[in-house]
């Protein structure tokens, strides 16, 4: 049997900080109108799938919560990793209650009431098929959200069309607004299999005095490259893994907080792959 390869990433940052730069994209707020989300009715389901960059959570969390807010909604915001919530918490809307999808089926599996809600907001929808691999209770989530017929439903995501597959196959009705994919705004974009380019990458991203983010498959060949290259690196993994001791918390609630990190290089994993803004870099 052919062993199974590691696939790695790892993204140039530029001097204006940015992965993506979206000069003349379309953002989901040209694509949404404060029309169009008044139309939205309790029982609702409605899914925006656009791509990273394109303002889902920042027009949701702004722009349509402070209508929902205005109008005297209840509005629960649901995220799939802490570091979103973390995020969320200090750049977003007080009146928004924020949880993570664990927290809900927790809650669920052991018998506990939970509020209702006039809004639900499912950011990072693709949680609910991508985290199957290691978390066996997505679907408890899912079937608690889909049955909360008196509140409007949102699903937000980047990456994944499996909602609206999934939804029709149940023949549930629901909204769809699909922002097309814009990749022409990349500025480069690296994946390697090859352990041996991990420390010759990170040293001329250090020569060159930019920045890169490291995705690596495997948590403790990030933390090993974090230790050699510990001067101009930081480090974020999961904080329910033992790795984590090794995280310097202040830098990661810098990073949160001001969208940016101070150093060359920022080595992670999947924790980081998705929702949490980083832009401000230089």
């Amino acid at each position: 049997m052919e062993q199974q390869r590691e696939l790695n990433l790892y993204l140039i940052l530029d001097e204006h900080n940015q992965v993506c730069k979206p000069d003349q994209s379309m953002t989901v707020s040209d694509l949404l109108s404060v029309h169009t989300v008044q139309s939205w009715k309790a029982g609702d389901i409605v899914l925006i799938n656009s791509g990273t960059g394109t303002g889902k959570s920042f027009f949701l969390r702004n722009n349509v919560c402070d209508y929902f807010k205005q109008a005297g909604l209840r509005v629960l915001y649901l995220v799939n990793r802490t570091n979103l919530l973390g995020q969320f918490a200090v750049g977003g809307n007080s009146e928004i209650t924020y949880r993570t999808y664990q927290s809900v089926e927790s809650n669920l599996l052991y018998k506990k009431n939970l509020d209702e809600w006039d809004i639900i907001i499912a950011d990072e929808m693709h949680y609910f098929l991508h985290d199957t691999d290691f978390n066996h209770t997505t679907d408890v989530s899912l079937a608690w959200i889909l049955n909360q017929k008196k509140a409007v439903r949102i699903f937000l995501s980047a990456t994944h069309k499996g909602m609206s597959l999934y939804l029709q196959r149940q023949k549930i009705s629901f909204k769809e607004y699909i922002l097309p994919l814009d990749r022409t705004q990349i500025d480069n974009l690296t994946f390697f299999d090859d352990e041996s380019q991990f420390e010759r990458i990170a040293q001329q991203v250090i020569d060159a005095g930019t920045k890169a983010i490291f995705f690596i498959q495997s948590l403790q060949k990030a933390l090993n490259l974090y230790k050699k290259f510990s001067e101009h690196s930081m480090f974020l993994c999961s904080k329910g893994k033992p790795e984590y001791k090794n995280v310097d918390t202040a830098a990661q609630k810098m990073m949160l907080e001001k969208e940016y990190f101070d150093c060359n290089l920022l080595f992670t994993t999947a924790v980081l792959d998705n929702g949490v803004t980083i832009k401000n870099c230089w």
